[in-house]
């Protein structure tokens, strides 16, 4: 768990490492941090499940590296572990896909690599173990064509390629190159030596050739090296031209303060709040006003009255804890914007639009419907949770139903949504922005709409379309009154 000093890890670059047991791809984390923050062993399938490791990597920032558990993995313990780390994808900001040199490409990496690209998450190809493919000579590969073939086979088995194990003739990199030619659709007859000549000019470029033929995807490859170092610094290269692409993302408060406005955040501080420091969502909307050169003014629902009495100059918006709504409205004058921390991430985070859409159904619920009510986080509840007490009581009483409530929390989503009417969720400050998506995307595939906190306490209280007022410029109209 981060600490409060350091960047949340929903606020972090996820970067996820896939490939085969065994490809390296513990060993390439150490290599591109320089520290060993991953468990390295020559046994295959060390890491079993998914690991998750926050990190500051220069250019890159905070970043979490998530290790993962091979995609070859077999039997019925490898096959759960197949699927946990493809339910990385789910949070997954860009793909690193590790092959090696004694190793040739195969189903798992085509179908990893589809599914990233069927997500449109970047990705970079590391063929790591680089050293295996430069200690190859010019007589190697005229022993593949000899006819003492097998002998070769047999020897290669123990002492590999210039006495490097390999685990056998059949991974070494000339059967890579092999496979990958029959990919490319090359004749059979092609001389080893044509091939030799493709592969060693740049490995690169020829593995390149192969994924595009077959997946018709432009990714970068990187020849890597967690030995020697070899490539790491092209690889950490490569993430930051990817990075930098997605810099231009909507901060939390764009649109809403411009630079020497004062924004009036209204904090609630009582027993569910934690002692001695302000929730992240405070936190980060109160950093973000400062870093666009705007001021903030921060006091508590009981103060809020006050504050503005004495204040010479009316606030330029109120941003209030979504509990304390119907309070900030009421005290709040009609003329002075007015939305919550939960609207302002329910646009950083999802679709504010898909969001708001998800109102219209709440007329439409009947007695005995499930709900589902899903937060990014664990925590103590408290009598009065926002989650599991204020939103069913407050639904139940506008509704007039009978509603069944079931709740989820931390990383866990459910898989089935087939018998919920509804899905309910947080502000999702602890979750990144690939999860949030992927949550909201995949209930909306499967007919179940979702709504967030501040969006549905705020029609709860009849005050919705005021919330949602600074937001009428990204707005397509899809909320009806």
């Amino acid at each position: 768990m981060d600490s409060i000093n350091d960047t949340p890890r929903g606020d972090r670059l996820h970067i996820s490492i896939f490939g085969r047991r065994n490809a390296g791809k513990s060993s390439l984390i150490n290599a591109i941090t320089h520290q060993k923050v991953a468990v390295v062993s020559e046994i295959p399938g060390t890491t079993t499940d998914p690991v998750y490791k926050s990190m500051e990597v220069l250019p890159l920032g905070p970043v979490v590296f998530i290790d993962t558990p091979g995609i070859d993995d077999v039997g019925m313990l490898g096959e759960l572990r197949v699927e946990k780390t493809k339910e990385v994808l789910r949070k997954t900001d860009i793909g690193i896909l590790v092959t090696t040199a004694d190793c040739p490409w195969g189903e798992p990496e085509g179908e990893l690599l589809l599914q990233l690209k069927n997500r449109n998450i970047p990705v970079i190809i590391a063929l790591n173990k680089c050293e295996q493919i430069n200690s190859i000579d010019d007589n190697y590969f005229d022993e593949m064509n000899s006819n003492e073939m097998d002998k070769h086979r047999i020897n290669n088995k123990e002492t590999g390629i210039n006495g490097a194990s390999t685990g056998g003739a059949d991974n070494c990199t000339m059967n890579m190159i092999d496979r990958l030619a029959e990919y490319l659709d090359m004749d059979d007859d092609n001389d080893d030596e044509a091939k030799r000549r493709l592969y060693d000019e740049d490995p690169c470029v020829f593995y390149r050739q192969f994924i595009n033929s077959k997946i018709r995807i432009d990714v970068p490859v990187v020849k890597t090296s967690a030995l020697t170092g070899e490539g790491i610094e092209d690889l950490i290269s490569k993430l930051a031209e990817i990075k930098k692409a997605d810099d231009q993302k909507m901060h939390l408060v764009d649109g809403l303060i411009e630079p020497g406005d004062l924004a009036l955040l209204v904090v609630p501080v009582d027993k569910a709040a934690p002692k001695g420091r302000l929730i992240l969502p405070q936190q980060q909307v109160l950093r973000d006003i400062l870093d666009n050169s705007a001021m903030a003014l921060v006091v508590k629902d009981t103060e809020l009255e006050q504050a503005l009495k004495k204040l010479k100059c009316k606030p330029d918006i109120v941003i209030t804890d979504s509990q304390v709504f119907d309070k900030a409205d009421a005290i709040v004058p009609k003329d002075i914007p007015l939305t919550s921390f939960s609207i302002i991430y329910a646009r950083s985070k999802g679709d504010l639009n898909r969001f708001l859409e998800a109102v219209n159904f709440i007329k439409e619920l009947r007695d005995g419907d499930n709900i589902l009510i899903a937060e990014g986080c664990t925590h103590h509840r408290k009598d009065d949770d926002i989650g599991t007490v204020k939103i069913p009581n407050l639904l139940k009483k506008k509704t007039g139903k009978f509603l069944n409530f079931h709740y989820v929390s931390g990383g866990f989503f459910e898989k089935d949504l087939s018998q919920y009417k509804m899905v309910i969720h947080c502000g999702a400050c602890m979750l990144n922005k690939k999860e949030m998506e992927y949550r909201q995307e995949f209930s909306q595939n499967n007919g179940v709409p979702m709504i967030n906190y501040g969006i549905i306490l705020a029609y709860l209280h009849g005050i919705l379309d005021r919330a949602i007022k600074p937001f009428k410029k990204e707005l397509n109209g899809g909320y009806q009154k």
